[in-house]
């Protein structure tokens, strides 16, 4: 496989890891409408279990390509982990709906799901990308465990093929040109434990993985760089067309996209709001966040648009994985006094421009395929 990964042009192919909840939709769809004003090419959709079940997500996301006017042929989605590398599976059902999509009982498109595993699939594309010398951007909006199983199944065949471990990683690193992770929190304040963020506590052994290999171009977009720009309500409601009624005399006035979007994103964005709903749920209002935190669409439009990241910092992080209250915790390592030398592995996003991301979403909904 990785023989002939030597060098990689500038054509830049793009593939999605999501657990296809609100925010994960709202991405999906930013990367259809706008991958190819952006130079990108979207190849490959795959899913993880999550915010809801494998088998929802698997839905949702066929539902997102639906809304976007793409075909099973233009685009296809591929299954993955149904679980966690080790312990009990959690979702965030509370917050995006049981369905994962704000329980909006939107239609479920007739078609299907491509034959190969996500692990499959990524490897596949890995090895289109160097016949058509274009680089890869892996994007995860989820659990990190199809990259994971990824990294064992190239570890493996390294060890079948009696090659290092690290080199294959080096080989990978030379197909993959970034590999954006939204996860995450690197100050401690956590969204479903007191130090941890969802995507990394949801399998803490493939995060732990993920942030350990070796020369992986990892940049991460946290918990709490989304919480910090979120996206101002009344601009919200206007991108989502929650704030005007269509208008009839011209069909063009919103898009399927933004039709679909405001559905599915009514219960978690609008309903929660104020702590309309319950309080478990209503994480934005109990933090005071003034506005709408869209996690998975910012790491999305980093990936599509690289002026959104405005400041970030290489950092070393490691995964806590044996503490009885942070297990899950993403530990970084901003500069301690420790002697201790830590390899700086990962960049880590501080700042983004809030006004580019903000045109990419007025873009997104505007904007047909």
């Amino acid at each position: 496989l990785f023989s002939v990964l030597f060098k990689m042009g500038d054509r830049k192919w793009m593939i999605i890891d999501t657990d296809a909840g609100v925010d994960d939709a709202i991405a999906l769809c930013m990367a259809m409408q706008l991958h190819n004003k952006h130079n990108v090419d979207l190849k490959l959709l795959t899913t993880t279990f999550g915010n809801c079940s494998r088998s929802q997500v698997d839905i949702n996301v066929r539902k997102c390509r639906h809304a976007c006017g793409f075909t099973a042929a233009q685009l296809p989605i591929c299954p993955g982990a149904e679980g966690p590398l080790k312990g009990k599976k959690i979702d965030a059902t509370y917050y995006h709906g049981m369905d994962g999509l704000g329980d909006a009982n939107t239609k479920v498109p007739e078609c299907t799901l491509d034959s190969r595993t996500a692990v499959q699939a990524m490897e596949q594309i890995c090895l289109e990308a160097y016949d058509a010398n274009a680089k890869v951007v892996l994007v995860t909006l989820g659990p990190l465990t199809n990259l994971a199983l990824l990294l064992q199944h190239l570890s493996t065949r390294a060890t079948e093929e009696k090659k290092a471990a690290p080199e294959e990683t080096d080989a990978l690193r030379r197909v993959l040109d970034q590999v954006i992770i939204m996860g995450g929190c690197g100050n401690g304040h956590g969204n479903v434990t007191r130090t941890g963020e969802f995507n990394v506590i949801a399998d803490p052994e493939a995060a732990a993985l993920v942030f350990s290999a070796p020369n992986l171009p990892r940049r991460v977009v946290s918990w709490e760089l989304t919480v910090e720009f979120p996206v101002p309500w009344a601009t919200f409601d206007t991108v989502f067309g929650y704030t005007s009624a269509p208008d009839s005399n011209n069909p063009n006035s919103t898009s399927a996209t933004q039709n679909f979007l405001k559905q599915i994103s009514h219960l978690a964005y609008v309903k929660r709001r104020n702590g309309t709903l319950d309080e478990t749920a209503n994480q934005g209002a109990r933090k005071g966040v003034q506005g709408a935190v869209i996690c998975d669409a910012l790491a999305v439009a980093v990936a599509l648009c690289p002026s959104v990241n405005t400041r970030s910092q290489m950092v070393n992080v490691e995964v806590e994985l044996e503490g009885s209250i942070t297990r899950g915790t993403t530990v970084v390592d901003w500069g301690c006094y420790d002697n201790e030398h830590r390899e700086k592995n990962t960049e880590w996003i501080v700042a983004v421009d809030s006004s580019e991301f903000i045109r990419l979403l007025q873009d997104m909904c505007c904007t047909s395929v």
